[in-house]
């Protein structure tokens, strides 16, 4: 690949060559020469292409700070190619310091105030070393203070603590172990709980010859001690007898003429104040209306208040 690569350069230069050669048999003016030379390796219509590019540099992840000054360098030159030296000078110092990528760096370049490009990337090269040296330093720093943590005197006060604690833990279980209670220690005891035991069943017998004795439990119903009332036998005849009483009733009927009054529809006879009526069964009505000729005949007997209700019937 790297063959190839300069195998390419050099057909290249050569071909440059001979049309270079080739520019020169025809022409010996200097000022035609030198604008080709400017045409072909700086052209004028690029300097806003320059200027953009310029503005927009940073450094780059693996590029060091000189390489970026040098560049930055070379795109003030074709950016500004008729400005003076210094005005081009000033312009790249403050692009490269716009164009560092750690802020503290980047501070500490503007702190020192440097005159010209190459003193802000003296500054920078510099400041960066530092930088590198002290957080080499500092990792190992935190590496030996996690390594060998310096005791502290409640961490040393705790330490003894615990040792002391764990060796009387120790002392106990031994002693516990090498512990035998005497004889006549062993045969107390099984006459305490022997004599206990003869005392806890005497008090039981005790209490439960000295307790009344428990009432039998009766039936609510019937007052028979053989059975609860869940189970009497009289509330289930009871039951049965009620059962029976339901289905063998009848619902109540209703005579209804087919025809009353002299007109078309059904027609019950009803009680109104102890006067015979033949009512008109309109499933449909909220209200009873009674006609005339009844109410000439109740009048006596009843009063009328005010409505606003309005009512409509069919006749």
């Amino acid at each position: 690949m790297i063959g190839q690569k300069s195998r390419r350069d050099c057909i290249c230069r050569s071909l440059y060559e001979d049309r270079l050669k080739a520019y020169l048999a025809k022409t010996t003016d200097y000022d035609e020469l030198a604008q080709a030379l400017e045409d072909r390796f700086a052209p004028a219509n690029q300097t806003e292409l320059y200027r953009v590019q310029l503005r927009d540099r940073r450094q780059r992840a693996s590029e060091t700070l000189a390489e970026l000054g040098q560049d930055i360098r070379r795109l003030a030159n074709l950016a500004y190619p008729s400005a003076p030296t210094e005005v081009r000078d000033t312009l790249a110092k403050e692009q490269f310091i716009d164009s560092l990528v750690n802020s503290d760096l980047r501070l500490k370049v503007k702190q020192a105030r440097p005159t010209y490009l190459n003193d802000a990337v003296r500054h920078a090269v510099e400041l960066e070393a530092f930088f590198r040296t002290e957080r080499r330093q500092q990792e190992q720093v935190r590496v030996t203070t996690a390594d060998r943590p310096e005791p502290t005197p409640e961490l040393s006060n705790l330490q003894s603590l615990i040792t002391k604690m764990e060796g009387m833990v120790k002392d106990f279980q031994s002693q516990r172990a090498r512990y035998r209670p005497p004889v006549s220690y062993q045969q107390n005891e099984r006459v305490w709980k022997s004599a206990s035991s003869a005392d806890t069943k005497r008090d039981f017998e005790n209490r439960k010859r000295d307790s009344p004795p428990q009432k039998k439990r009766l039936c609510f119903e019937c007052g028979s001690d053989k059975h609860l009332r869940s189970r009497c036998p009289v509330v289930k005849n009871r039951i049965k007898k009620r059962s029976s009483q339901s289905s063998d009733e009848k619902p109540a009927t209703f005579r209804v003429n087919g025809s009353g009054c002299g007109t078309a529809g059904l027609f019950a006879k009803a009680l109104v104040d102890g006067m015979d009526v033949s009512c008109l069964i309109d499933t449909g009505a909220t209200v009873s209306l009674v006609s005339k000729n009844v109410w000439h005949v109740i009048e006596s007997n009843h009063h009328l208040s005010p409505s606003t209700l309005s009512v409509l019937s069919a006749s």
